[in-house]
């Protein structure tokens, strides 16, 4: 069951023992397992702790937020690319069972760094029915400790999340001083935050590169030209206005900083795209390995290095790089396209059985909505 639902990677199981999201709390969980052993009012008292505190420790999450965005932008591109190259591709649809339908999560994540608003609507519907029925249930089982013990869990809750509340609040409060022109103000609240973080925190807002562009743009502002920060404001800049060769140089000065790799890794990406539209598919190849090498979660990648092979007859890389993005992906329409990519790979070197077979696969990942996954029933019929 799935607590926490990300738009291509599926989620995270919160029942295995390694989850992130289970970590935190498995000491508390063991604690409340013996309490209910000795007394039953304790447990229930610790559970909804428990219970009210995971919302809030995935909303101050900023690692959960940057994978989040981090996967929408990429399903973002795959759609784009798909809707350019790929016969009838299912990813098109906007319906998806594992695809989280919300406005925020689907289309614009731009402001949900600066919007307070954006970060609870995320958060709440990140949250996977799994989440609901625990939350739901708990409460009511809870009701005969009465109001004041749910009150008190409520308030332990919130306890539990003022690193995360004081960390998000230096970094309005810096991003403000900016925004009013005093920028060492500015530098001294994102650093105040940072420090919150990593000694009482979560210890995530490292990994995440909104920080750093924040940080950066501040310290440019201040007049500082040669810090890894500064570096990757100016490489997010350039790669938004499309100078990738600009970008990847200050990138390359910032590697000190956690969250660069990715960001590198995204604009590589960006051309490899730009190679293959001008049908230099060797050269986009190399790109995408690069990209894959920078950042293993890179999906997108994936999913253009698997099209790229199978447009050049390569059999053996496709189904190499379509493995590889099986292991990564739970995403049922982007699976249904891969699975009749394959199919076509195999229906170039006339291995008809074996081009049936995954277009079956693709029917069985994706076929609810009227006419929908056309090009798998195709195949299947052999037209």
């Amino acid at each position: 069951m799935h607590w926490v639902k990300f738009p291509l990677s599926g989620g995270i199981n919160s029942f295995k023992i390694n989850s992130p999201i289970l970590l935190p709390w498995g000491l508390l969980l063991l604690l409340a397992v013996v309490l209910i052993i000795i007394r039953g009012g304790w447990f229930l008292f610790i559970l909804l702790v428990i219970v009210f505190s995971f919302p809030l420790h995935i909303h101050w999450d900023y690692r959960f937020a940057r994978d989040i965005v981090s996967e929408v932008r990429q399903k973002q591109g795959i759609k784009q690319f798909a809707e350019n190259y790929i016969y009838e591709p299912n990813i098109s649809w906007e319906y998806s069972p594992t695809l989280v339908s919300s406005p925020i999560l689907s289309s614009d994540v731009s402001d949900v760094w600066d919007n307070p608003l954006s970060r609870v609507v995320l958060t709440m519907e990140s949250l996977g029915i799994g989440f609901w029925i625990a939350l739901t249930g708990t409460i009511i089982v809870s009701r005969r400790l009465g109001t004041r013990r749910i009150l008190i869990a409520l308030l332990l809750s919130l306890i539990l999340s003022l690193p995360g509340i004081l960390t998000a609040s230096f970094l309005t409060l810096g991003r403000n001083a900016f925004l009013a022109g005093n920028y060492s103000k500015s530098v001294n609240m994102y650093k105040r935050a940072m420090s919150i973080n990593q000694s009482l925190g979560n210890r995530t807002l490292r990994g995440l590169g909104t920080y750093y562009s924040w940080l950066g743009e501040s310290q440019f502002h201040m007049g500082i030209k040669d810090s890894p920060p500064v570096y990757f404001f100016l490489g997010v800049n350039l790669e938004d206005k499309g100078f990738f060769i600009k970008s990847k140089e200050m990138y390359q000065k910032a590697l000190s900083l956690p969250p660069t790799k990715k960001a590198l890794a995204r604009t590589v990406v960006r051309e490899a795209l730009d190679d293959f539209k001008g049908k230099e598919f060797g050269s986009a190849m190399e790109r995408l390995e690069e990209a894959f090498k920078l950042d293993n979660n890179q999906i997108e990648a994936l999913f253009y290095a698997t099209y790229i092979s199978s447009v050049l007859k390569d059999q053996k890389s496709t189904l190499y790089y379509s493995s590889l993005l099986f292991d990564r992906c739970r995403e049922k329409l982007l699976l249904s396209d891969l699975y009749n990519i394959i199919g076509d790979t195999y229906q170039r070197v006339e291995n008809l059985p074996e081009a049936r077979v995954m277009y079956r696969e693709s029917v069985s990942k994706f076929d609810r909505v009227k006419n929908g996954n056309y090009h798998a029933w195709v195949g299947i019929a052999g037209w």
